[in-house]
């Protein structure tokens, strides 16, 4: 190879057969999708799918769920359809669960409620030094088939792992060089298998927390990437209902903070 020359390395491809949502044989022939989706148009929210959160405490495992039961595992893979965004602001201190903000967005753009507006421009999305947060939180709600459903599940992706979310698809969709010169194409976030883990890190305050971590793990062949797109025309619409329903995302709790 010339000294110039820039190598293409690609990462293994998905075998089908380890992955339902790209078997072929149960996309097109078992009416999966109509099931699915049918499914997902009686739930009251986007939470109400199986439901990923970031472990509190400074944990280092994720809480799953399989069909005969939880588990408990450091990492779990999956591919990302849809990133959703949200914002939730509460007036007075929360109480608990369940306690409906006084103000949202399902955008992260335009609030609805008290203050309501813009959010770029409202004074809750401003750092407030004495908690040491924005008294309005930023959430994001990942949406992701695992291998072994077709029924997507909702990962809660608290405002801590947020940049961590944001440089993996943004380098995703860049592309760019690996550590041994080989050059990874462009890619979109649904087009690889991204495997969820977790690191350490410290607030100000000295508390260990966890965040979460993305890393690329395999890529799609050009046909399950156009899998994944019909499956996405067909689920998108749905999630962006459910996501507007639930008002934007994370069921927060501020007392589950550990930042």
């Amino acid at each position: 190879m010339a000294k110039n020359e820039e190598k293409t390395q690609a990462l293994a491809v998905v075998n089908q057969d380890n992955f339902m949502a790209l078997n072929p044989d149960v996309v097109n022939e078992s009416g999966a999708l109509i099931a699915v989706s049918e499914t997902m148009q009686t739930m009251p929210s986007i939470l109400k799918l199986d439901h990923i959160k970031c472990p509190s405490g400074g944990g280092m495992t994720y809480k799953l769920m399989a069909i005969d039961g939880a588990y408990s595992a450091e990492e779990f893979e999956g591919v990302i359809i849809k990133v959703l965004m949200g914002r939730k602001f509460w007036r007075d201190k929360y109480t608990g669960r369940g306690t409906p903000p006084d103000c949202m967005s399902v955008d992260t753009i335009t609030g609805s409620g008290n203050p309501g507006g813009r959010c770029s421009k409202c004074q809750m999305n401003e750092f407030d030094p004495e908690e040491k947060v924005k008294k309005c939180r930023e959430f994001r709600t990942v949406i992701l088939l695992t291998p072994d459903s077709m029924m997507p599940k909702a990962l809660s992706v608290p405002v801590t792992s947020i940049d961590n979310l944001t440089k993996y698809t943004v380098a995703l969709g860049g592309g760019g060089k690996r550590k041994d010169g080989s050059i990874v194409l462009p890619k979109p976030y649904y087009g690889v298998v991204t495997t969820f883990g977790l690191e350490s890190d410290k607030s100000q305050g000295g508390v260990e927390y966890s965040k979460m971590t993305f890393k690329m793990n395999a890529e799609l062949s050009k046909e399950q990437i156009g899998m994944i797109r019909e499956i996405k025309k067909i689920y998108d619409p749905i999630l962006e209902e459910l996501n507007e329903r639930n008002g934007g995302g994370e069921d927060y709790d501020p007392a589950d903070e550990d930042e």
